[in-house]
């Protein structure tokens, strides 16, 4: 990150793409797994957008790439 601020290169485009899932199956996963796929899927994302946003020409844009595992529809009934 040093590097590209001391480069002072910017971007047009950053992209987001976060993407680990447990294998709930039909259980509930426990608290260690549901705090590791957050930490990966949300918080880390969330990092990444904040660390390199300033690093975006002024009309540059954000996306946020995700899977058809991003919908309630498709998790467990006992998470949703």
């Amino acid at each position: 990150m040093e590097l590209i601020k001391q480069k002072n290169i910017r971007f047009d485009t950053i992209v987001a793409n976060a993407a680990v899932g447990a294998d709930y199956g039909q259980t509930i996963p426990s608290e260690e797994v549901a705090r590791s796929t957050l930490t990966t899927n949300v918080i880390s994302t969330i990092d990444f957008i904040r660390q390199f946003t300033p690093l975006l020409q002024s009309n540059g844009r954000v996306v946020v790439v995700s899977s058809v595992m991003g919908a309630l529809t498709s998790q467990p009934k006992q998470l949703v």
